[in-house]
């Protein structure tokens, strides 16, 4: 697994997250609540003949696409004052009853970086911005088929995914708990990690990177496709064309993610895949 960073095109280049920064990302309203997925279309109150938008009106539709963007992200977390553009929570870590030893897959492995980051002064614990909440099944629904959603409630779809027979005994409530929530608290950090990227210049989330999924099959301890995911939903929240490249240094095949360029017929998303050298 590789963890993701998103570097997307970017308005400032400073660092840190300021107070400057926060009308920006904060504008409007501070939620917790699931922000609604409609796309908000503007329609020019002026005559019919006026069929080119001024300069004002495209100023005032793109700070009202920014205000849009700031609630929608908002719900996955807040970032603050002084803060930089490392994204993590312990929310992250996937334990299952001490069983989770067993597997090849380090599903604490987040919390070892976060530690290491932490102890080396590098980026301490309240330099990370905290993830919040999970992706609601309609901020999904942007990339993955209503099929292959139903089918991870089938402990033996997540057992196939995750690589680990003992999901197929375990009631199923444990399984979700213990597995498809950290998976996706991560997929709201790369979520997240794209808009302040975008805002910033770079961001890292310490988990994520899930490129075996794509948007109707999950595969190689993979089943939410967050990738895909931050690249749609910052395009469809800042209302913009946006090129993005997807460097991926994984020993192994980014096979989801490049099946979801070819599912969505993805001409600005470019891809350079290192896989097995």
């Amino acid at each position: 697994h590789a963890t993701l960073m998103s570097s997307f095109s970017h308005d400032d280049d400073g660092p840190p997250i300021d107070k400057q920064d926060q009308h920006i990302m904060h504008e409007d309203t501070l939620t917790s609540h699931p922000p609604s997925q409609s796309s908000s279309s503007s329609s020019s109150s002026s005559s019919p003949s006026s069929s080119t938008p001024s300069p004002l009106q495209h100023r005032h539709h793109h700070h009202a696409a920014i205000a849009d963007a700031s609630k929608f992200y908002n719900y996955f977390g807040i970032p603050k004052s002084g803060q930089l553009p490392v994204l993590y929570s312990s929310k992250y870590n996937i334990s299952f009853l001490g069983l989770e030893k067993m597997h090849p897959f380090d599903s604490c492995k987040y919390a070892h970086i976060a530690l290491r980051l932490h102890e080396s002064r590098e980026v301490v614990y309240d330099h990370m911005v905290e993830i919040e909440n999970m992706p609601t099944h309609e901020m999904l629904r942007e990339v993955h088929t209503k099929e292959y959603l139903e089918s991870l409630e089938q402990k033996e779809t997540v057992a196939r995914i995750m690589e680990f027979p003992l999901c197929l005994v375990a009631p199923f409530f444990i399984t979700k708990w213990r597995i498809l929530e950290p998976m996706l608290y991560a997929t709201s950090g790369s979520i997240l990690a794209a808009y302040i990227a975008f805002q910033k210049g770079w961001a890292i989330n310490l988990g994520g990177g899930f490129h075996h999924c794509g948007s109707n099959t999950g595969a190689g301890f993979c089943p939410y496709s967050d990738i895909t995911l931050s690249i749609r939903h910052i395009r469809k929240q800042l209302q913009k064309k946006i090129n993005v490249m997807i460097i991926d240094l994984d020993a192994h095949q980014g096979n989801g993610h490049e099946q979801d360029k070819i599912t969505f017929e993805d001409k600005d998303t470019f891809i350079l895949d290192m896989y097995n050298q």
